[in-house]
Parts: C-alpha cells; structure tokens; sequence
C-alpha cells in the first residue's frame, strides 16, 4: 500500500524517487564499455556505499552537478537520541571517480536536524552552485539549503531552513524542481491530497501562487515527482485510491504558472491510469521535448511501469500501442522509481528487483531497448538488500543510480552505481560543419596518431579518437579523420544520424597511418539538413579491445589547448585554454597499467574565462598501479575534450608517463 507513509525512505525510493534533471554541459565521447555494464571507473568497481551513522541511512534523490560531481540527499538515522527524533536529513557529495567530496562539509557528508522525526527526499542543485533539498519534519513539509561547501545557507528560511505546514495534517514533500527564474518548487502530499508549494529565492511563500503559496488538490493518495514544463506550467505525478477494489492508479495532475489546474489537460488538469487493476504508483515525472509527459513507477505483479501522456494529457497511442508498457525481472518487489530522458528520445528508468538495483532503457516507441545491457534490462546486487531510487544521466552519457543497500542486521547506507552509456546520448542533435572555411580549424590530418603499445601486450585500448568531422553539403560528403593506435585491424562501423534516420557503413582502419579516414557520400536528406551525431565503432581484434567513440562537430572549434600533463608526487595535474565562448567542462581521462590489462580514470575540470586546470590527488589504487608498471601495457595517455552547444568537440592524447 502506497499511501500514508510516503515520506519514509524506504517507500520514498521503492515508490517514489524523482530525478527531474536539466544538464547545461556536454562532453566529449570517451571510451566506455557497452551501455548498461557497471562502470569500473567509478569507485573500482562501479559501486559505492556511504554510511553516516551505523544505522539506517537511505538515499532518496541526487543530482549531478555542472562540474560533474554528484550530489545525493536522503535521510539518516542516528542512535544518540530518541526514536521520535533520530531521523535527520543527509546529504553527501562525490567526485567523478565516485570518492566522497572532502570540500563538502570537511568530509563529504552533511547531515541537518530539524527537531523533529526528518527525512530527506529530493535535491536539486542551483546556478550558483547552492544545494537545496527538500522532505519532511514531523508532519510538515520541510526545505533546507546549502552553500556549496555544505554549510547551511542563512539567507535561505531561518538559518537555512524552513518548514511548511498546510492543513494541520500530515504534509510531507517529496519532490523539488527550480524554476528558470529561480523560484522552487517543491511538491508532495497532505492528509491524502497533492501538494505544491512555490517559493521565492530566499525561501518566502511566494504569494503569487495560489494566493499564498500554497496549492493542494484532492486526489486521495499523494504526489511522488514534479517537473516544470518549458512554458511554465507544473506537472505532479502519484498514485490515487480508485476504490471499487481497484486500489491506486497512476495520477497526474498540470497547473498553470499561477497554481490553479490546467483545463487544457484532460478538461480538469487531472489523469488517472491503471494498469493492473491493483495498487500501480507512479514515482517519476519528466516532460520531453515536444511536450509529452512520461510518467515511471511500480504495477502491482507486473514491475517497472510507464505511460506517456500527450500535451493534453491524454494516452499517447505511438508509446507501446496504448500509451502504457510494463517490465517484468522476473523478481519480486519489481518496481520504477526514477527516469531520464535521453536527447535521442530514448528513455532510461532506474528502480529495484528482488533487493537488487534495476535498471532499463527503452526506445521511443516504448519498447526496451535491446543495444542496452541484456535486453535492454539490467540487474545488479550492490550490497545486501538494495533499492534503487533516482537515477541521472551525465554529459558522457554515463548513467548514476542512487539509493540504500545493507541488511536490518546490520543498517542500511547510501548506496551509488555508475553504468556505462552512451556517448553524447543526452546531446541534442548536433550541427555538423557545413562548408568549413579553410583555416577554421586545426588540420586533424596533421595530428599525430595515438601512442601505440609494443608488441606483446595483452588487449589494449585502441585510442580510437574523433578528431575531424564535417559534411559538405554541396558534393554531399562526410569527411572524416580518427587517429587509432596502430595495432588496431580490420573495420569500423559508422553511423551518421541525422534527418530522423541513421545511415551506416564500415571503413577500413589504416594500420601503417594508424588511423580511420575516409570521405564518403551521404543522403541528400541529411547533407541538406546538415547535423547530426557521428558514432565510430570499432569492433577490437586479437591485439586491442572495442571501443566506440561518438562526438558532436560544428562550425565553431573549442581551440582546446592543453599543457603537457604531469604525474607526481601521487597527484595528476592538467592544465591549458580554450575559447572564451565556451562553457562546461573539460573532460580529462587517463590510462594506466593494470596486470595485463588497462583501467581508466575520469576527471573533470571546470571552464573560467577561458582557462581550465586539474589538481587531482590519484587514489591510492592508481597510483600503485603506475608504481607496479611491469611493462605490459605502456601507453599512458590523457584524453581532453569539450563539447558545448555550437562548438565542436576535441580530443588531444599524449603519453604522459615512459615505458619501463
């Protein structure tokens, strides 16, 4: 049953978890293993778990910021105090590599008490880099904020904190979205009704919504999720008691900008759908770009559920023939919690299965998406009973997955995993360069190609890099220049999509050039348009690994610029310039020795003025890696890129460290 307690962690991630996530940064397309495979990069070995107080500590919702790191808040539980009290919101910050953020708080973590029984369910991150986080005191609904090193922000509330009481009943939020111009929006339930409060940047009611900031809609269950429409408009979703043995149903409600219920949708602003004729609750909202609202959650006996609605709310027919799918894992306790949504349109829903993590990607008609994982489903244990709860994308494309793992026994912890993605999967469709100017750009023939190992070493990344792509739209040409190391053999497969369709064909990679270059004709279609996403797939042979690389170009280059990297003192520094225009990050990835194979590491330095550098104490598994080289694998190279809207994306390899 959903109703009543949903503000417990346990319920908040198994039925309830939103990730309504607006990603400004893009990245460059960097090697990774095949979409839905735990990333290794991430903590050692794609996992990691958190504890706060040796008790019961639940992540519920987390956010990834604009500079990679991830921010992930929930509830902890401690023992110093009285049961009615022990429960305080949590938060914790992680770099890139998945290692707790010390500028946080001293320690990464960073709990809050409101005196009362509290419990964390949502965050969301500011431009300025503040933190807010959103959940329940007692029977109110409750907000804190953070400045970016983990102290509560006095500006915000009181002291940083505020609570939000609407009928002298029990309140509690459960989800929180900004506002472009930099109002909150937190959304939750009361005494059984849909809640929405709206605030203004220093934590006031704002009084132009709904007279008094406050706005509840009857709908006999509660909300789970919020997202804020392009045109300002509100969409709550939940589950709603139907009665008549039926049980809950998905519920949906839209508001306008000034909190009343949007009559455009359905003729009342509200929708409900069953699925199974039981309890169904949807736990996750996001609104597409064209305006379609998809709405995750949990079907009683058949899992993971979606339904996609039309902008006037209605069942979208194009999503698995009705506007509903439903995915078993062939588990129990098979439910949704989280989704995100692809650039390409496709859809990526995170929750649990049988105490395990579940994750699964579905194409834009609603079915699963068979390139993902095992069928386009995915199931991982990380430790002990597991629940999954909001899942984000990043900028590579690398998909995060929060919630809690542990046992009763033992107590429960915030527990992370990092997958692999697709490069640039959450881009928006790229602009291709169209008749280049001569001069525009560096010349990619004229690179160098990526170091190669000696003979004799065990499979080895190819270093397959993008580094020129433009079309020509009068002759219809793609021109195309990948450096790849020279062991590399046989043929990569291209895709160019663009203009709805994707268009394919393999080329042969130049072993004595070590490179991948050809120019090819393309559809009148595409070249006319002129954009598009390029995907190099090399499949691997004897000597070196597969490896895909998927990058953006357009007309205007980032002129990235790096230093030579050094390695010293256990500490990776990377410095160098790029164009003033650009924003984001700069991605940095090295490779290092381990055994006969090689591992990877990624990093991200933020762009000021033009300028970015990269300070980076190497974890103590790294570093005696490199101390323990023994000759089997000896290219050590970093990889920089940057790949903002209008600019193309660029990589530059060196080899930092000598063969021994």
């Amino acid at each position: 049953m959903l109703a009543g307690r949903c503000s417990q962690p346990r319920l908040r991630v198994l039925a309830a978890a939103l990730f309504a996530c607006a990603l400004a940064l893009a990245l460059v397309g960097e090697a990774q293993g095949a979409p839905g495979e735990l990333d290794n990069s991430f903590s050692g070995d794609g996992k990691q778990i958190t504890d706060f107080a040796g008790g019961f500590d639940a992540g519920g919702d987390l956010a990834v910021q604009r500079d990679g790191k991830i921010v992930v808040a929930g509830g902890a539980r401690r023992s110093d105090v009285p049961s009615s009290e022990n429960f305080d919101f949590a938060v914790a910050r992680y770099h890139v590599d998945g290692s707790l953020d010390d500028s946080f708080s001293g320690d990464g973590k960073q709990t809050t008490d409101f005196g009362d029984h509290d419990s964390g369910s949502a965050v969301a991150v500011q431009a300025d880099g503040k933190i807010l986080v959103a959940g329940t005191s007692g029977f109110d609904l409750a907000v804190v904020r953070y400045n970016a090193d983990g102290t509560l922000d006095a500006s915000f509330g009181s002291g940083g904190k505020l609570t939000t009481d609407f009928a002298n009943g029990v309140d509690a939020g459960q989800a929180i979205a900004l506002q472009a111009d930099g109002r909150i929006v937190v959304a939750g339930s009361s005494h059984g009704d849909f809640a929405l409060a709206r605030y203004n940047a220093d934590g006031s009611l704002d009084s132009s919504f709904s007279g008094d900031g406050k706005q509840t809609t009857f709908f006999n269950g509660g909300g789970s999720a919020v997202a804020i429409q392009a045109d300002g408009k509100i969409v709550i979703a939940g589950h709603s008691w139907q009665g008549d043995g039926r049980g809950y149903d998905f519920a949906v409600a839209r508001y306008d900008a000034d909190g009343s219920l949007d009559s455009s949708f359905t003729g009342d602003g509200s929708q409900m759908t069953d699925f199974s004729g039981n309890d169904d609750g949807g736990g996750a909202v996001a609104v597409q770009g064209d305006g379609r609202i998809v709405v995750v959650g949990a079907a009683h006996g058949a899992g993971f559920a979606l339904a996609r609605y039309n902008a006037d709310g209605s069942l979208d027919n194009s999503f698995s023939g009705d506007g509903t799918q439903t995915t078993s894992f062939g588990g129990f306790r098979d439910g949704g919690a989280g989704v995100a949504l692809q650039a390409d349109g496709r859809i990526v829903v995170a929750g649990s299965s049988h105490d395990d993590f579940a994750l699964a990607r579905y194409h834009v008609d609603g079915s699963l998406d068979s390139s993902f994982a095992v069928d386009g489903k995915q199931r991982t244990d990380v430790g002990g009973h597991d629940a999954g709860g909001a899942v984000a994308l990043q900028a590579d494309g690398r998909i995060v997955v929060a919630g809690f793992s542990g046992t009763f026994a033992e107590g429960y912890d915030f527990s992370l995993a990092r997958f692999d993605g697709d490069p640039a999967a959450l881009l928006p469709p790229p602009a291709l360069i169209l008749d280049p100017p001569r001069g525009a750009a560096p010349r990619a023939d004229e690179m160098p190609a990526a170091a190669a190992p000696p003979a004799g070493t065990a499979r080895v990344t190819a270093k397959l890099q993008l580094a020129r792509a433009t079309v020509d739209r009068r002759e219809r040409v793609l021109d195309v220049f990948a450096p790849i190391t020279s062991l590399a053999s046989g043929r990569a497969r291209v895709e160019l999509q663009a203009a709805g369709r994707r268009y394919r064909f393999a080329k042969p990679v130049d072993a004595r050039g070590g490179r991948i270059r050809f120019r090819q004709r393309i559809p009148a279609e595409q070249a006319r348009l002129g954009t598009g996403i390029l995907t190099i797939s090399y499949p691997g042979d004897a000597d070196t690994r597969p490896q895909s690389v998927r990058l953006r170009a357009a007309a205007r280059h980032a002129d990235l610029r790096p230093a030579r990297p050094t390695i010293a003192d256990g500490r990776l520094r990377a410095a160098g310039t790029i164009s003033s225009r650009a924003r984001g990050a700069v991605r940095v990835q090295i490779e290092y020795a381990t055994g006969s194979e090689a591992a990877t590491l990624q990093l991200s330095a933020a762009i000021s003025n033009g300028r970015w550098s990269l300070n980076h104490a190497l974890p103590q598994t790294v570093r005696d890696d490199i101390a323990r080289r023994t000759g089997t694998v000896h290219a050590y190279t970093l990889f920089t890129g940057y790949l903002p809207a209008r600019m193309r994306g660029e990589m530059r390899s060196f080899q930092i460290l000598g063969d021994r």
